[in-house]
């Protein structure tokens, strides 16, 4: 049966080797710990509060947005070896109620005249960006949550090194300071 440890602390307090240095080396790497664990939760938490947030936008714009077929008025440019250049040109495609629409696309790559290529458009007729995935909207989150988890560790890590490094010095202020005390002694050099 171990000792109850108000009964361990009082050994220990009473060990003349045992500094109060070393109880505030203790508090410091409990309240690292504390931080570290605390950080991390928080992270996980931010990561799935974004994922939340992205599902959300991801149905929103789900609802909103409709993928359409468009037709090219006009070439893209000339065909060049850069393929993934943005490129912008007329098309023209039918929105809701058969009503005919007519706007400058930004597309990827060389397109001629003629060609039909798929673009998503609101109600009134814009021309937006393809809707959230909910894929994506997974992926950002775990993206943010990582990111936090590495920043908050990172400035964890630096508070931890700081703080053990000033308990550091304290210690061996400390332990000079006994040395002082004890050393002539120990050494058979005591003072007459």
């Amino acid at each position: 049966m171990s000792p109850k440890p108000s009964a361990r602390r009082a050994r220990r307090e009473a060990n003349p080797l045992h500094r109060s240095t070393e109880r505030w080396e203790d508090l410091v790497a409990w309240f690292v710990g504390i931080l570290v664990a605390a950080s991390a939760g928080c992270a996980f938490l931010l990561g799935g509060v974004v994922t939340d947030s992205m599902s959300e936008r991801s149905r929103s714009e789900s609802a909103d947005r409709t993928q359409v077929t468009a037709t090219l008025l006009g070439d893209t440019g000339p065909e060049l070896e850069s393929e993934s250049r943005t490129r912008t040109a007329p098309v023209v495609w039918t929105g809701r109620g058969d009503v005919e629409r007519t706007a400058m696309a930004g597309l990827l790559g060389f397109h001629a005249a003629g060609a039909t290529v798929p673009l998503w458009a609101t109600e009134d007729g814009r021309l937006v960006s393809p809707p959230v995935t909910a894929g994506e909207a997974t992926v950002f989150g775990v993206i943010t949550g990582v990111v936090a988890a590495l920043s908050t560790g990172a400035a964890v890590y630096l508070l931890g090194r700081v703080l053990f490094a000033w308990t550091g010095r304290r210690f061996a202020r400390a332990w000079e300071q006994e040395w002082e005390r004890v050393g002539p002694e120990w050494c058979g050099r005591a003072r007459s």
